[in-house]
């Protein structure tokens, strides 16, 4: 079975709930061969180089070969306002689904929100600042400016837990991303 199909399994083995997994890559080369094994959606890290110019023209070369792959992105908490506000306008022209945890601290994210006002082509996911802390996964689900929640069921109080949360998302209007930290 594909794992896509043994994921909707696990969280509930009478779903019809359709998912789409994406794979990792670092750069071209493992791209190429994520599309030539079947996948229809990467996620690539970038904020690794002292700036992002090198990481989105890998991008570019990923979106002029595969057209029609979904494009997650990673920056890890890498950067300032003002580098994510530049990294986020330029990877509108390679039609990227969002760019997860591009700023370094919450008062950052707001920073950026406030340079990208009236730019709201820009899709922005939580994952390492997803804590459990008392309030925080509300805050979360309550902030418009994120639109993906990744889920990590070791981190968030397993499977269960995980699935609870999931639903929470869901309900609050936004999509679900359900990983592991093994490949990080």
């Amino acid at each position: 079975r594909r794992s896509s199909d043994l994921l909707s399994a696990l969280l509930e083995p009478r779903t019809t709930l359709s998912t789409a997994t994406h794979i990792l890559v670092r750069n071209y080369a493992e791209a190429i061969e994520a599309a030539r094994l079947g996948y229809r959606s990467i996620k690539v890290k970038v904020g690794i180089n002292e700036h992002w110019v090198e990481e989105l023209m890998d991008i570019a070369r990923i979106r002029a070969t595969l057209p029609n792959i979904e494009i997650r992105v990673d920056a890890n908490q890498a950067w300032d306002a003002e580098l994510a506000y530049g990294f986020s306008i330029a990877a509108y022209a390679f039609n990227i689904s969002w760019v997860e945890e591009p700023c370094r601290s919450y008062t950052e994210h707001k920073l950026l929100l406030q340079k990208l006002e009236g730019v709201r082509h820009v899709k922005f996911g939580v994952d390492e600042s997803l804590s459990q802390e008392e309030g925080e996964f509300e805050r979360i689900l309550a902030d418009s400016s994120v639109s993906v929640v990744t889920l990590k069921p070791m981190f968030v109080g397993g499977l269960i837990r995980c699935a609870q949360l999931a639903i929470e998302a869901k309900e609050a209007g936004k999509q679900v991303c359900i990983t592991h930290a093994l490949g990080s």
